[in-house]
């Protein structure tokens, strides 16, 4: 299988800086799991996610993102028994900056970033284009119309509670869980 991995969420721990930056700029408090594109516009709307964007997507900030829990390890088990790309919708004057990121991790080396452009064309277009069969990724627009698409869902919530789930997809909370769907464990 080819296997495509989100970056911002699902790698590299952008949703932890999220939170904080909201409940700074707003007072609203967040979990990390629910602060994915789609969940945070429910909260704090269109234009104030577009502004903590342009704040976060620097490089000193993505250079100094942390890693989820896991992804590092889950990187090299997958990579062990699949293709793996890392794929982003990052604007492409920020894309550099993702790349830049992996560098600074021995498990990401040789790994291929697939840029799946600048949000306009459906992600999962863009993943059948680059020929990936599975998707993890921590927005669930991304992955509602992978079934249809033949591409497998997997909607990644590191550390949502187990009363959490989607009425459509699958939810994997850590990287054992897709390990194991993904027979890497």
């Amino acid at each position: 299988m080819r296997i495509g991995v989100d970056f911002d969420g699902t790698i590299a721990d952008t949703n932890t800086l999220k939170s904080a930056w909201i409940e700074g700029e707003t007072g609203q408090q967040l979990p990390s799991w629910s602060c994915d594109r789609t969940s945070c516009v429910r909260h704090i709307g269109r234009e104030m996610y577009e502004r903590m964007s342009a704040e976060l997507c620097t490089a000193e900030r993505t250079l100094a993102i942390g890693v989820v829990d896991g992804a590092l390890e889950a990187i090299e088990s997958i990579r062990n028994v699949h293709e793996l790309l890392v794929v982003t919708t990052r604007p492409n004057d920020v894309v550099e900056l993702v790349q830049d990121w992996l560098k600074q991790y021995s498990q990401t080396a040789g790994l291929r970033l697939a840029n799946l452009g600048d949000g306009r064309r459906a992600k999962v277009d863009a993943c059948k284009a680059h020929s990936i069969t599975a998707l993890i990724d921590d927005d669930e627009r991304h992955l509602l119309s992978c079934p249809s698409a033949s591409v497998l869902p997997f909607l990644f919530k590191h550390g949502a509670p187990s009363s959490f789930s989607h009425p459509e997809l699958r939810v994997y909370r850590s990287w054992p869980g897709v390990l194991t769907e993904l027979g890497c464990s």
